[in-house]
């Protein structure tokens, strides 16, 4: 529910504009909807990310399968 996506960013002290990038089974159908109704939180696949959104964002919180796969091309 958005209430538990709002308790798991007070939890991570997060604060400004997160952006929470994911892998495909990294985050399920609920929690992403949740991050949606979210102001200043946005979510992207790996495979979406780019500089500006990085830049554009004070925190960027990774799933571990998708900092993964972003290692690895980067690599």
């Amino acid at each position: 529910s958005t209430k538990e996506m709002v308790k798991v960013i007070e939890n991570l002290k997060l604060s400004g504009k997160v952006l929470f990038v994911i892998d495909e089974e990294g985050i399920n159908e609920d929690a992403y909807c949740s991050v949606l109704n979210l102001q200043n939180v946005d979510v992207l696949y790996y495979d979406e990310i780019n500089t500006y959104e990085i830049l554009n964002h004070n925190k960027v919180v990774f799933t571990k399968e998708a900092l993964k796969v972003v290692e690895e091309v980067l690599a």
